[in-house]
């Protein structure tokens, strides 16, 4: 099974202690928990929905998705975005999120579409001032993806069911989150394999 893990910076494995990247982000521990997958990452910090940034920022999601794997086949493709979307200079309501999200569900194909909802945020650290007023609306957002997701009958995984935002920078994760979500994933995926068997 050929699975495409699309996030921002906790896919592409952001540190919040060295802002340097791990070695070993959760799909490549995905990839190690399940070799009968077939893991391609395309991850990038800052990455939007679909919102464009100033001074000519690439963090456009759906655009680098569409340009990118447009003439790739994947039987899953995990979408882990949301979170970049709560800065406070876009002001983006959580309905705006989702119906952002929904275009990815159209896109890709809603047999084959997981929608993942990113971890909660804290107002803390480097970021608090990036994400301010963002907390109350990412504890909002689970929930609406998750209705989303049954509207249009694609996947979803709650990443706060596994783990949660580090009191660091409020954002990214530690490595034992990382492990512990992609043990998560792994499960998720297996599940779906054996039903189809």
């Amino acid at each position: 099974m050929r699975v495409l893990c699309f996030g921002d910076s906790n896919t592409w494995g952001y540190c919040p202690k060295t802002g340097k990247r791990y070695e070993s982000p959760w799909p490549r521990i995905l990839q190690n928990l399940a070799p009968e997958l077939d893991i391609y990452i395309d991850a990038s910090p800052g990455r939007t929905t679909c919102l464009d940034g100033a001074h000519q920022e690439q963090i456009n999601g759906l655009q680098d998705l569409q340009s990118r794997w447009q003439r790739q086949q994947f039987d899953r493709v995990l979408v882990m975005l949301g979170t970049n979307d709560l800065q406070a200079r876009f002001k983006s309501s959580v309905l705006e999120v989702v119906e952002r999200l929904q275009r990815y569900v159209q896109w890709i194909g809603r047999e084959r579409t997981v929608l993942v909802a990113p971890v909660a945020i804290q107002e803390v650290g480097m970021f608090g001032q990036m994400f301010h007023g963002a907390t109350s609306k990412s504890l909002q957002l689970a929930g609406a993806i998750e209705s989303l997701a049954q509207q249009l009958g694609c996947g979803f995984i709650d990443a706060n069911a596994f783990v949660a935002s580090n009191g660091i920078d409020g954002v990214h994760w530690l490595p034992d989150d990382h492990e512990v979500f992609a043990q998560g994933v792994a499960r998720y995926l297996q599940g779906y394999w054996q039903q189809r068997a």
